[in-house]
């Protein structure tokens, strides 16, 4: 994208110049391909916007991007809000490159935690929850960690994007954002769902309570994603958990088996 449509895309969302919607739409596709590849190159992520998806946004493994035409109508009327929705996207793109290339900190794995217990719960052939059809995944979108952590980022990237480009944002637009801040800091404390599992002693369980309990039955887990190995490891063919994860475990009274 040279630097004449990349000025023409940035003008429109100021106000300043008109274009017909199909043009808008071009641009807005050739704006975030050149985003997205310029920060992830090698992978080479597609970026769609399509008509035949009923969520706003959906990022598919490091493949591809794809953004509801309905998002991309709302920017063009000037709903420059439904912007977060991208970088929500986007966010997620950088989420599964990480899980992918084995980083580690909190974060990415509380990542690994939640998908591989919507993974167990569906496993388990709906024992592991009640309110079907809802999904691990479903029931606690709210407080999944790979959505905090994206409407989060989405918010700070929104903003230097506004910064960057001089775009000023209108007053329904921050209350906008501000509400998107204070709701998912909120869900950041909240328990998962688990579900009606009789072994559990409640419904709702913290994060890493209710993924003890599923790795048990999953020592593979440790191979495909190493970042657990920073909390769990496993001895005769049992699941540990490390008490303390910032020390190596020299024996048996300083674990809890799991298994």
């Amino acid at each position: 994208m040279n630097d004449y449509y990349r000025f023409k895309f940035i003008n429109f969302l100021k106000g300043n110049i008109d274009l017909e919607y199909k043009e808008f739409k071009e641009l807005l596709i050739k704006y975030f391909s050149e985003y997205i590849n310029k920060l992830y190159e090698k992978y080479n992520c597609e970026f769609i916007v399509s008509t035949k998806m009923s969520a706003a946004g959906r990022c598919i493994g490091t493949e591809e991007i794809k953004i509801n035409e309905y998002v991309v109508d709302n920017i063009y009327k000037g709903n420059l809000f439904y912007l977060t929705i991208i970088f929500h996207e986007i966010s997620h793109l950088d989420q599964n490159i990480k899980i992918g290339e084995g980083h580690y900190d909190e974060n990415v794995l509380n990542y690994i935690k939640d998908q591989l217990l919507d993974i167990y719960q569906h496993e388990q052939n709906g024992k592991f929850y009640i309110f079907k059809p809802l999904s691990y995944y479903e029931k606690n979108y709210k407080c999944f960690s790979k959505e905090i952590e994206a409407d989060l980022n989405s918010i700070l990237l929104f903003l230097n994007f506004s910064l960057e480009n001089k775009i000023n944002l209108s007053d329904e637009t921050i209350n906008m954002i501000e509400t998107l801040a204070y709701q998912t800091k909120s869900n950041q404390t909240k328990k998962r769902y688990v579900g009606g599992n009789v072994i559990f002693n409640s419904y709702y369980l913290p994060l890493n309570e209710a993924f003890d309990f599923a790795i048990k039955d999953h020592p593979e887990w440790l191979e495909i994603y190493p970042q657990l190995k920073e909390e769990y490891y496993i001895m005769d063919y049992k699941v540990y958990k490390k008490d303390n994860i910032n020390q190596e475990l020299v024996d048996n009274s300083r674990t809890t088996c799991i298994c």
